[in-house]
């Protein structure tokens, strides 16, 4: 057996269409007592109109009764979907009335995130501010700590009879100097263990100060080439 093609599947659907149109228009005919034939224009009209609502209605029977069985269904189902068309504008409508209060918390969010950034920055430009205070603060302490201390070796220079002028002072002549102090140092203490073999000195007291004499001369005179090596690196 062939398969149907498509369009004599649509011949066949239309044309059990048209027979089951015709049973349905015979079945009104039937129980209106009159042939189709002996209608009316309009009234042939609207014998087709009662056959299509069958159809629509998916009527068993072409009775009055099931007509109206099956119009008081569809108006109890407009009914429903009027209301649930209702319940649906009332839903929408809180949802739009949230979806708008959400956009107000959300720009309100905003509005309080850039205060807090706002406030973060000022207090972060206020701490860098007193950092930078503090520091200035610790330098100028630290300054007055060195001015001080160079007072301090200014003082001890002249107290060696050495002429101090800052502008002059470099660091070779630092380091030229400290190495002076470390010689001086280094002769100081030999000195000071040859003092201490003297504990042999003559009980003569003439003597006695004669050879302390010849120690103080000796070490003015390490103490004077001090002072002149000094002053010719000024």
């Amino acid at each position: 057996m062939m398969e149907m093609t498509g369009a004599e599947g649509i011949a066949r659907r239309l044309e059990g269409e048209y027979e089951l149109e015709t049973e349905r228009k015979s079945s009104i005919l039937k129980r209106c007592g009159v042939a189709e034939e002996d209608l009316s224009k309009n009234g042939q009209m609207y014998l087709h109109v009662l056959a299509e609502t069958a159809e629509i209605l998916q009527l068993k029977d072409t009775q009055t009764s099931s007509y109206l069985m099956a119009i008081s269904d569809l108006i109890d189902g407009l009914d429903e979907a009027e209301e649930l068309e209702h319940r649906v504008q009332v839903e929408a409508e809180k949802l739009k009335q949230r979806s708008q209060e959400l956009m107000d918390e959300v720009k309100e969010i905003e509005h309080v995130k850039q205060q807090l950034q706002e406030a973060v920055e000022e207090r972060e430009t206020h701490e860098n501010s007193t950092t930078m205070e503090q520091r200035t603060a610790e330098n100028a302490e630290r300054q007055q700590s060195y001015e001080q201390e160079l007072r301090g070796l200014e003082a001890a220079l002249a107290d060696l009879q050495f002429p101090v002028r800052r502008d002059r002072i470099e660091h070779h002549a630092l380091a030229a100097l400290l190495k002076d102090c470390d010689e001086i140092e280094a002769g100081n203490k030999e000195l000071a263990g040859q003092l201490r073999g003297f504990h042999d000195l003559p009980l003569d007291k003439d003597a006695a100060a004669a050879t302390l004499r010849q120690a103080h001369t000796e070490l003015q005179s390490l103490e004077d080439a001090f002072n002149r090596h000094i002053r010719a690196m000024i």
